[in-house]
């Protein structure tokens, strides 16, 4: 596999949601093929590429998310890794559930 060298500092700035629309784009490919392809829905792949992190889901599954589409379009992770690795400090929902449940009390 091929691991380009250049596009470090060609995305260099750029935010992750841009980058890999940019990389989708280069690729030919449609957000529906993607979609398909990660089976995701076509609106995460949507709010990804706007970085709209506040339509999507806790940021564990967002990075999953980022790191799946990058490996497709064969994005060295590194490239993006500040943007990629601030996701928790932009996105900082969390998940809570119950100890107990309040009726077996």
């Amino acid at each position: 596999m091929e691991v380009k060298q250049d596009t470090k500092q060609e995305h260099k700035g750029n935010g992750i949601g841009k980058v890999l629309r940019e990389e989708r784009e280069k690729a030919g490919l449609t957000q529906q093929q993607v979609s398909e392809a990660l089976k995701l829905r076509p609106s995460i792949i949507d709010a990804i590429e706007r970085e709209q992190w506040d339509k999507l889901p806790h940021a564990v599954f967002v990075k999953g998310f980022i790191r799946s589409y990058a490996r497709f379009l064969k994005v060295n992770l590194e490239e993006i890794s500040e943007a990629y690795n601030d996701i928790s400090l932009t996105r900082s929902g969390s998940v809570e559930f119950p100890l107990e449940n309040e009726n077996s009390k």
